[in-house]
């Protein structure tokens, strides 16, 4: 592969040297033609800019010459305005006159009026900042000088000729006025059009200017592409006589390449399109063809590709060939010439081939491995389904176990207390022992689907661990002298945040792992402050555990030294579930072991100083027994057998009870009692498709109030106690001790009053 990997090289960088040069002239020539163009184009963008320039230069001197032709027809009609009132004196006709005055006068403002326009719709500014003002006192002044000159016209006729030879004075001061105005006007008009003109003169001077440095600039360019064009000439020379010499290497190259690739376990094939040039008798074997000499009547290697790959297999050549990356590695199917498919690893690069770009695929038969790989995903596949059985199994096995187990519970409390002094107590004393071991190990396949299930939420919150550490003293030491051990509890005084239930489960399945593996010794409960943090540790003198086993404690229904799986010693839940309440606590667990000796568990906690509240004590504190009497309870269990009992040890704590088996049982029998009952408790699962959850909705709907209700299952499938939890009811798993039913009844009642159906 390596020297095949030279040779290739030495194709690549031969074809890219030739390439490079040709870039190289090819830039300098687009550079040239790009500063040309950029010349012209700036020279007829300046030139044109001159242009406009110089025409609108003409447009203004057109403006101005209005503007005075305009002025002096205003002097004119002025003047025409004005000879009534001197005309008088020889004409002596005051009507005609005053026919005359009225008619100069409209021209005049008629003439007044069109400047006004043309000035306003003329894209040139005004020549002075107050014409419009000047324009405004023109017109004001020629209608006084009308007025005098109508004053004059009929003093003159009613004979007052004194008066009106002042009139006349006065008149002509008045046109004299405004032609001094109109002279203002045509002076400054006239200054403006000069240096319109003058500027004319200089925009002819610079547009002959550009012109010639464009025409000296454009000769410039000429001389130095000519000059360019002598050099790439020579230059090109040279490159022909390099080419020759890299062809001839490149010969070698390929010949050096034809040498490797013939020799190569690997398939090689050099194609382009598609078209295969070059062909290894290893691509030919791997493809179904005894040598290379027998793929040469192959038209394209694509057709050997499986037609559901050939699209993904043609977008990765089309990209290598346009430049999309250099090497591309993948596999696809193709079929040999035996019409057998199998699976290829492919490495695609460019390469140049006989002077040109082309591509080499090297592969490798990678069916054996694809075969691995399917039969790997198989076993997993039929391993998640065993899994998947295991957990169904164990589900309904645990729900058909606990429900006798739940009745057998019911019972043996109400048989105990009426065989108080009888001689077969110790065998209802053995029995309830079977009952709580079935109990404890049902409870364990119960927390790992609990935890499968993902419905326990820690409520962490400040716990004082010397309660924890007292109570669970007096819990197990009995349960440790009965096999002889000591156990011994140091007091830890320290406030620890974790939730308390699953700390004191955590800390109950270490004291039973202690307890159940070690024959002789003793059994410590202690603390220890570390920082911020308490490390509660629990040893034992037990028999140890191996290294090599240490890794696997935590897997599920695994026992250490336990071949003969004896019941004794559990399912190997304990420390799983340990493992995955630690996890979800965020609480870190460790375990060490000496083989022989003991071992010893420990779980890390964060220490608080915040003590517990009041309220919290308060919740772990029992109500009154008494406070179920007179409580009217329904029952819903379409168990006949659970549904006695149940309502038997209700009756022994003093509630009134109404058993039913559906809903529709209930409803009618709440209605027949004309009470409102203190609480449900109710089966999940009940005949049919009805559930204990839809038998309290009925009754919630028909009394239009909700009960408070308790829900007892046996169910550990996930799905079921995702269902049962998001009900936000009291949840009990059976079997239920008396004890903790209970606790939930007067935890649940406790502020609840007896209410009457209102009729």
């Amino acid at each position: 592969m390596a020297d095949k990997g030279t040779s290739n090289k030495i194709n690549v960088v031969t074809g890219t040297a030739t390439r490079r040069s040709r870039s190289r002239w090819y830039a300098g020539y687009f550079l040239l033609a790009v500063v040309n163009i950029v010349t012209i184009a700036t020279g007829m963008l300046m030139n044109h800019q001159l242009v406009r320039q110089y025409e609108k230069s003409n447009e203004l001197n057109r403006y101005w010459s209005e503007h005075l032709t305009d002025y002096a027809k205003l002097e004119a009609m002025l003047s025409n305005a004005n000879a009534p009132g001197n005309d008088i004196f020889e004409s002596r006709d005051a009507p005609r006159e005053i026919a005359r005055l009225d008619e100069s006068l409209g021209l005049l403002y008629g003439e007044l009026a069109g400047m006004r326009e043309r000035h306003d719709s003329s894209p040139f500014t005004a020549h002075t900042d107050d014409w419009s003002g000047l324009m405004d006192k023109i017109e004001g002044l020629a209608g006084r000088m009308g007025d005098q000159t109508k004053d004059l016209l009929i003093l003159f006729a009613a004979g007052d000729l004194a008066e009106a030879g002042g009139k006349m004075a006065r008149m002509d001061r008045t046109h004299a006025e405004i032609v001094l105005i109109v002279n203002r006007l045509e002076e400054e008009a006239q200054q403006l059009q000069r240096n319109a003109l003058d500027e004319q003169v200089l925009l002819a001077s610079q547009m002959r200017n550009i012109q010639y440095f464009i025409g000296s600039l454009i000769a410039l360019l000429v001389l130095g592409v000519a000059a360019y064009g002598y050099r790439l000439s020579r230059q090109m020379n040279r490159n022909d006589e390099e080419r020759a010499g890299q062809l001839a290497a490149l010969e070698i190259s390929e010949q050096r390449f034809r040498e490797l690739a013939e020799g190569s376990i690997q398939g090689i094939v050099v194609h382009r399109d598609g078209t295969p040039l070059f062909v290894n008798d290893a691509w030919a074997r791997i493809h179904g063809f005894e040598d290379s000499a027998h793929t040469r009547t192959l038209e394209s290697i694509v057709n050997l590709t499986v037609p559901d790959d050939r699209d993904s297999v043609r977008d990765i050549q089309y990209a290598l060939q346009y430049g999309i990356g250099t090497s591309r590695q993948y596999e696809y199917r193709a079929t040999r010439r035996d019409g057998k498919t199998i699976w290829l690893e492919c490495q695609e690069r460019v390469v140049v081939w006989q002077g040109s770009p082309a591509l080499q695929s090297t592969v490798i038969d990678a069916t054996e491995r694809k075969q691995a790989e399917e039969s790997l995903r198989d076993a997993m596949l039929q391993a998640d389904q065993a899994i998947n059985a295991r957990t169904r199994f164990f589900a309904a096995a645990s729900h058909d176990l606990r429900q006798p187990l739940h009745a057998i519970s019911l019972y043996l409390p109400l048989l105990l207390k009426r065989m108080e002094k009888t001689e077969n107590r110790e065998m209802l004393g053995a029995i309830q022992n079977s009952c709580n071991a079935m109990r404890s190990l049902l409870d364990s396949l119960l927390d790992i689907s609990r935890l499968d299930a993902g419905v326990i939420e820690p409520e962490n919150s400040p716990i004082p661990l010397l309660e924890i550490f007292d109570q669970l003293g007096m819990e197990f030491a009995p349960q440790a002298a009965a096999k002889g051990l000591e156990l011994r509890v140091v007091s830890a005084d320290y406030w620890v945040r974790s939730d308390p239930a699953l700390l004191e489960r955590i800390l109950r399945n270490l004291l039973t792992n202690a307890i159940r593996y070690t024959s002789k010794g003793k059994i410590l409960l202690g603390a220890r402050r570390a920082g911020s943090t308490v490390r509660i540790e629990v040893w034992d003198s037990g028999i140890g555990i191996e290294s090599e086993t240490l890794e696997h404690i935590f897997e599920e229904f695994y026992q250490a030294d336990n071949p003969e799986r004896d019941r004794n010693r559990g399912l190997g839940l304990g420390l799983a579930i340990i493992e995955r309440l630690a996890t979800l606590l965020e609480h870190k667990l460790g375990v060490r072991s000496w083989p022989g000796r003991g071992s010893v568990f420990d779980i890390t906690l964060p220490v608080t100083d915040e003590p517990a509240s009041a309220d919290a004590r308060m919740r772990q504190t029992p109500p009154e027994t008494g406070s179920l009497q007179g409580r009217l309870a329904v029952l819903v269990d379409d168990d006949p057998i659970v549904l006695e009992g149940t309502e038997a040890m209700l009756e022994d704590w003093g509630c009134k009870v109404v058993s039913t088996s559906s809903g529709n049982e209930a409803v009618a029998a709440i209605f027949a009692t004309d009470r409102i009952p203190d609480f449900i408790l109710a089966d999940l699962r009940l005949r049919g498709t009805e559930t204990g959850l839809d038998a309290i909705a009925a009754l919630h709907q028909s009394l239009d109030r909700p009960i408070p209700a308790i829900i007892v299952t046996g169910d550990t499938d996930p799905d079921r106690i995702r269902e049962a939890s998001a009900s936000g009811y009291i949840i009990l798993h059976k079997p239920v001790e008396p004890v903790r039913l209970q606790k939930a009844i007067q935890k649940l009642i406790q502020v609840i009053q007896p209410e009457i159906i209102e009729s």
